[in-house]
């Protein structure tokens, strides 16, 4: 699809909206005491983040539909569904066993370790199936060969990679003696993973007016 400048605009737009609301959500998390505290309930907390990450990934969905609905056909194939149904079952378990490997507690925590991966896939791979679908080809395009196409692909590639970085930075406070409650696992993940989409968002809102006029060597406004 190639893209076109109102259809940048909304997307630029609509990824700096996000991220406000997205940082809202974190502030609104932290400071909140009643039961949707992520301090005082953590698994609460990373529902909430999880069901956020799928609105987010929705309303993206719906505007790329109106503005490419003959890249979605092929995407609403069942073989393709089940595909990235198990791509994502997968994703989960991955990042699973990687949380554990970096230091989560492998009893103790299960349930929180389970939700942080879940978050994980949600930010992370549920843009590239909804999007880009099961192929492999398309996922090494946005992230190894960076693809030139600017849209959604720059968006999913900065919010996911902005996604893991946070989450990674995230983990730093967890051993130091501090002995602040947000230290227990994984809220600073949480926050770190979260916070770093939210930042992805926006630099995606910065970024694409500059890149589609610098491609179209023209003025974006």
């Amino acid at each position: 699809m190639r893209s076109s400048k109102r259809y940048i605009l909304t997307l630029s737009l609509a990824s700096f909206l996000a991220s406000l609301l997205i940082g809202l959500l974190i502030y609104l998390l932290i400071k909140n005491e009643g039961p949707f505290s992520i301090t005082s309930n953590p698994v609460n907390g990373v529902k909430i983040c999880i069901t956020a990450g799928c609105v987010h990934c929705l309303l993206n969905f719906i505007l790329f539909y109106v503005y490419a609905p003959n890249s979605l056909e092929s995407g609403f194939r069942i073989v393709n569904i089940a595909k990235c149904c198990c791509l994502l079952v997968l994703a989960c378990f991955t990042f699973h066993v990687i949380a554990i490997c970096f230091g989560a507690p492998l009893i103790k925590s299960a349930t929180e370790t389970l939700h942080f991966a879940i978050l994980l896939t949600v930010l992370v791979c549920l843009p590239f199936c909804l999007f880009f679908g099961p192929s492999i080809e398309n996922w090494f395009e946005v992230f190894i060969d960076k693809s030139s196409h600017v849209g959604l692909e720059t968006v999913v590639y900065f919010t996911s990679l902005s996604a893991l970085l946070g989450s990674w930075l995230g983990a730093i406070p967890i051993p130091l003696d501090w002995d602040q409650p947000w230290q227990e696992w994984p809220i600073s993940c949480v926050v770190g993973a979260v916070g770093g989409y939210s930042v992805g968002l926006l630099l995606s809102a910065v970024y694409l007016p500059r890149k589609y006029s610098t491609l179209h060597k023209s003025k974006f406004f």
